[in-house]
């Protein structure tokens, strides 16, 4: 699958399994930007809403753009052998970020991180100060050829002063300081979030009882799994899955993060009763991952990048958020599948 075909080839198995499993599929279009080949891009949200229905289960895909293949092939196919259930409602948000998916890019349009978005922008923002006083650490002004310790040595420079879990913390929990850097929330509320949120209060806001589950790659050991909570750690429905569970950030491969979608949409709709979670699907080491999101920054910022520099983007975000061993690919959606259905069991037995 090449980058110019990723989206599409990615929505059309989408629609086909929604389809017919005879869902009802609204399209969202985005308003501004376009696909690679000048197509237009969309949010798919397919919707089951039985009228008797007492509680609901959202699953997102592609909050993180690129990430979205996992998550697009795990809706698919979980909607291909799911079974209807007269009490529970289904919401399946196909690719919160189109933009991030066609574009190879985790962020959207605008470099905002949508998973960091989810804040209120009228009070004052968040302060990172960690990101704020070492970003030149991390934001590369040169190209690096065959450098990977040079490259990677600031970062292990501040660890070492400041021990790993800060770094992670000050890189990966969100900043609102700089618009072109990595990990930025944005200034406003992006098109992502209002589009799903209002869809989301408009067609589930009576239910009280709603589950969603995030669906992400690139962090954790490889070929392995957790589930994160983001919102609801009291909730029962966690013991069916408690095998696979870590509350919040204590024991997780996640720092503590700011204005995630799981953690926050629930507040913003208003449900009484709400559990959101992020299935993250873990690929390389940390260091490698850090290391493509900093070679692609560079590579999308720079005025006039090589084709060997987007190449050289292009390959290692594959490799850190969409890896192609079959081997990762079928365990993943296996445990993906797992998760979705154990969550569907828990809502139908917890009612």
């Amino acid at each position: 699958m090449t980058i110019e075909s990723r989206y599409h080839s990615l929505r059309c198995s989408f629609r086909t399994a929604a389809e017919k499993s005879r869902l009802d599929i609204t399209s969202l279009k985005h308003p501004l930007v376009r696909a690679p080949d000048g197509g237009d891009l969309y949010i798919d949200i397919a919707s089951y809403i039985p009228l008797q229905a007492r509680a609901a289960l959202v699953v997102v895909s592609g909050t993180h753009g690129i990430e979205g293949e996992l998550g697009s092939w795990v809706q698919s196919e979980w909607l291909n052998q799911w079974r209807k259930s007269s009490d529970i409602a289904v919401m399946i948000v196909h690719l919160a970020n189109p933009w991030g998916c066609a574009w190879a890019r985790r962020v959207n349009e605008d470099n905002v991180d949508i998973n960091r978005n989810f804040i209120d922008f009228a009070r004052e923002l968040p302060v990172n100060d960690g990101y704020a006083n070492n970003w030149p650490s991390l934001e590369l002004d040169r190209w690096y050829t065959d450098a990977q310790a040079e490259l990677d040595l600031p970062v292990l420079s501040w660890a070492a002063k400041d021990g790993f879990e800060a770094v992670q913390a000050a890189i990966t929990q969100g900043q609102y300081l700089r618009a072109e850097g990595l990990f930025f929330g944005g200034q406003a509320p992006c098109w992502s979030r209002t589009a799903i949120t209002d869809h989301i209060a408009s067609r589930l806001g009576h239910l009280s009882n709603v589950v969603l589950v995030d669906i992400h790659t690139g962090l954790g050991d490889y070929a392995t799994h957790q589930i994160i909570v983001e919102a609801g750690q009291d909730s029962p429905h966690l013991e069916k899955i408690g095998q696979y569970v870590v509350s919040g950030s204590s024991g997780s491969v996640s720092a503590a993060l700011s204005g995630t979608l799981s953690g926050m949409i629930g507040q913003e709709v208003g449900f009484p009763d709400y559990l959101g979670v992020v299935a993250e699907f873990g690929t390389l080491p940390p260091l490698d991952v850090l290391r493509a999101l900093r070679i692609e920054h560079f590579a999308h910022f720079s005025p006039h990048p090589t084709k060997e520099q987007r190449d050289t983007a292009s390959r290692l975000m594959q490799a850190a958020f969409a890896p192609s061993e079959e081997m990762w690919r079928e365990t993943a959606l296996h445990a993906a599948l797992g998760v979705l259905n154990g969550f569907h069991s828990a809502l139908t037995t917890t009612l």
